[in-house]
C-alpha cells in the first residue's frame, strides 16, 4: 500500500507510533524504530538518504532535524547544476549552471579550483594556445 511517494505496511501491535486507518504505518519508521529504538518527533523526520523513497533500509536511513531537512532540499529546487570538465587538471566538478563560463572565444573558464584558476590565468596571460585545453573542457551533467 502506498500513500504519496512512501510505502505503508501493517503495523506490529506493540508499534507506539502514528498509524493509519489503525493498522498500518510508513515502512521507513517502522525499520528506524525496530532498528534503534526512535521514533521521530513533531520537530523531527526520517530522512533517505539516496533520495529514493522506497529505499528503506537502515542504511539509507537518517533522524534529521525538520526545518534543516526542509531548507536542504529547497536549495537545490529549480537549479540547473552542471559536471564540468576542468580545461587544466581534467577532474570533474559540479557547479550552477548560472556561475560557469562556457564561452571559449572570450578565453573565459570554469575551472575546479583556485590553483587551477591561477595556471589558466598564467596560460591566458602569456596567449599560450588553449586548443589543447578546450578539447578536455566542458560536459553536461543530467
Amino acid at each position: 500500500m502506498k500513500n504519496g511517494d512512501y510505502i505503508l505496511v501493517r503495523a506490529p501491535e506493540n508499534y507506539p507510533g502514528k498509524k493509519y486507518r489503525g493498522k498500518y504505518c510508513y515502512e521507513h519508521h517502522l525499520v528506524f524504530w525496530s532498528n534503534s529504538g526512535i521514533l521521530p518527533g513533531k520537530d523531527e523526520i526520517i530522512h533517505h538518504i539516496d533520495g529514493d523513497k522506497h529505499n528503506n533500509s537502515i542504511m539509507n536511513l537518517k533522524l534529521d532535524n525538520r526545518g534543516l531537512h526542509t531548507s536542504k532540499h529547497q536549495s537545490n529546487r529549480g537549479k540547473q547544476m552542471l559536471e564540468i570538465k576542468c580545461p587544466i587538471c581534467g577532474g570533474l566538478f559540479v557547479r550552477e549552471k548560472r556561475n560557469t563560463y562556457l564561452k571559449c572565444k572570450s578565453k573565459k573558464f570554469s575551472t575546479c579550483s583556485r590553483k587551477c584558476s591561477g595556471k589558466l590565468s598564467y596560460i591566458n596571460k602569456d596567449n599560450i594556445n588553449m586548443d589543447k585545453y578546450i578539447l578536455r573542457a566542458f560536459k553536461k551533467y543530467n
